[in-house]
């Protein structure tokens, strides 16, 4: 019988010695990493602020880290404060990364570690989207004791939930609860300045605008109106925070008006302005000076644009794949500039509108640019003496400019005359070298078409011994006269010998080989090479 009640009184003690030990070990080895508030009405378009915290822990812990993830559709993270945090060490800062709605981090504290609750890890600014419910998270995380072994001590990892509402004009929630009443004679000491629009007479292609303050030390409370400087929302009243973030849902002129609570009493506003403009502009036109199909190589083109919010500040122009040129817009949208030397054929210019917040459209003008009629040629001088005139007539256009180029090997002649009001034209010039020519012409325009270079035909420049002698001068003259004298006294010779030997006894075979060599035949071979040495043409 004791036995038995003896074996009953151990079974009452055993299960709570069990949960003695778990209640006190289990605290010690528990911490959590957990969103706060855990739940929060919000405003479409308003910030709010999320503390990232560690929770009931007992024991001394020394490092943490965690992925906290968010819907990116529905919040926006704009910034991240670590004011006040226990981390001393951040191997990786807390890093907002949008696209995939995730903040991981890791963090040190240095020794004796942290132990007790609610110690702040870092706070995040996130600005609400749309209306839905946003569920902010921790995929992952681990929580080390400092106890030389780095043991995991994480027990959870909470979770929070945000209603996100539609943004109306006055929400009674939110609303001031005391008259926000300034005393008479207190300046207005607010410094703001905004990371996403920094100039304030700049206009901005962004919608989330965030605003960084620089309050008084002692600053407890800030009150805010955010909203088109023509419709400025109610008032609200929040914390002493350093910075707010906003969303601009159409575009236009924003404005903040903010006063700070210092020693219970509200200082005057201080004014920051916001231009946002995230439309591009529209109705973007061009009209060239010319017909799309023309012989123009130049052309002006009008440009034209229109933007409802910033307006249009310039226009970029590019031809054929060449550098951009930009050309800046008058307060009417309009510009008007002339292009480089377009190519012959079928041209590509496009054209960017750009408004004051550099939101762009483009658009793609194609023009095609055709050759001149080539030049009428009436007549010219087929064939010409080495030194006489090329002479050709014909009709063009009226006051263009025509080339005619002759060419032989590598001999160049090229002479450019100017049409008369009729389109009439005359060339003479001098051609000098002997030999067959390639007669060549075109036509350009003051505006600068052209023709094609066509050939019209051949020129024949005969060799002429007289222009030799005004080529060369008295030396070549000299020359040519020794040469002469010398072939006509060789034919004397050889006149004088067959006479002279005519009386004596010659053989039949020195007589026929002393004619052979001085025949009549070789002297006019010998005088050709002369000739053709000389002039270095052909004969």
């Amino acid at each position: 019988m004791l036995l038995k009640v003896k074996k009953k009184q151990n079974s009452i003690l055993s299960p709570l010695f069990i949960l003695t030990f778990l209640f006190t070990f289990g605290n010690v080895l528990a911490a959590d990493i957990s969103p706060s508030p855990s739940s929060q009405i919000v405003e479409e378009g308003r910030s709010f602020v999320v503390s990232v915290e560690l929770n009931n822990n007992s024991t001394s812990v020394n490092g943490l880290t965690a992925k906290m993830m968010y819907p990116s559709d529905l919040l926006k993270a704009v910034s991240i404060s670590k004011s006040g945090s226990v981390v001393e060490m951040w191997p990786q800062e807390p890093d907002i990364r949008s696209e995939i709605g995730a903040i991981p981090f890791e963090g040190i504290i240095l020794n004796p570690g942290f132990s007790g609750s609610n110690g702040l890890i870092y706070k995040v600014t996130f600005l609400p989207l749309a209306k839905g419910t946003a569920r902010v998270y921790f995929s992952s995380g681990n929580v080390f004791a400092n106890d030389g072994e780095a043991t995991d001590v994480l027990s959870s990892l909470g979770s929070a939930t945000y209603t996100i509402k539609e943004r109306t004009t006055k929400d009674i929630a939110e609303e001031v609860k005391e008259s926000v009443r300034v005393k008479p004679n207190t300046p207005s000491d607010i410094k703001i300045t905004s990371p996403t629009h920094a100039r304030e007479e700049s206009w901005y292609a962004k919608r989330e605008v965030l605003y960084n303050f620089l309050l008084d030390n002692e600053a407890t409370d800030i009150s805010y109106q955010f909203g088109l400087s023509s419709d400025l929302v109610s008032r609200q009243r929040v914390l002493a925070t350093s910075s707010l973030a906003f969303f601009a849902k159409k575009d236009g002129v924003y404005q903040i008006k903010i006063k700070q609570k210092v020693g219970g009493v509200w200082r005057e506003d201080s004014l920051f302005t916001t231009r946002v403009d995230t439309k591009v502009p529209y109705d973007v036109t061009s009209k060239l000076s010319s017909p799309k199909v023309s012989s123009k190589v130049f052309q002006t083109v009008e440009l034209m644009g229109k933007d409802e919010t910033s307006g249009i500040s310039h226009f970029e122009v590019r031809l054929n794949g060449g550098s951009a040129r930009t050309i800046k817009a008058d307060a009417s949208g309009r510009a008007s500039v002339t292009l480089p030397k377009a190519s012959f054929g079928e041209n590509s210019l496009i054209i960017s509108a750009f408004d004051f917040a550099n939101n762009q459209k483009t658009i793609e003008e194609r023009f095609t640019v055709t050759a001149l009629d080539v030049p009428q040629v009436r007549a010219f001088t087929k064939t010409i003496k080495q030194g006489d005139a090329l002479m050709v007539s014909g009709s063009t256009y009226p006051n263009a400019s025509v080339k005619v180029v002759a060419t032989r090997k590598n001999v160049l002649f090229e002479k450019v005359i100017t049409a008369n009001e009729y389109g009439d034209f005359f060339v003479s010039e001098l051609l000098s070298e002997a030999g067959l020519y390639e007669l060549q012409i075109m036509v350009e325009d003051f505006e600068g078409g052209q023709s094609a270079l066509v050939t019209t035909g051949n020129v024949k420049v005969k060799y002429d011994v007289f222009a030799l002698f005004t080529k060369y001068g008295v030396g070549a003259l000299a020359l040519a006269l020794f040469t002469l004298l010398v072939a006509m006294a060789s034919s004397l010779k050889t006149k004088s010998v067959i006479k002279k030997r005519s009386g004596h006894s010659i053989s039949s075979g020195k007589r026929s080989k002393l004619k052979s060599f001085f025949s009549e035949e070789k002297i006019k071979a010998f005088k050709a090479k002369v000739k053709h040495f000389l002039s270095n043409n052909e004969v």
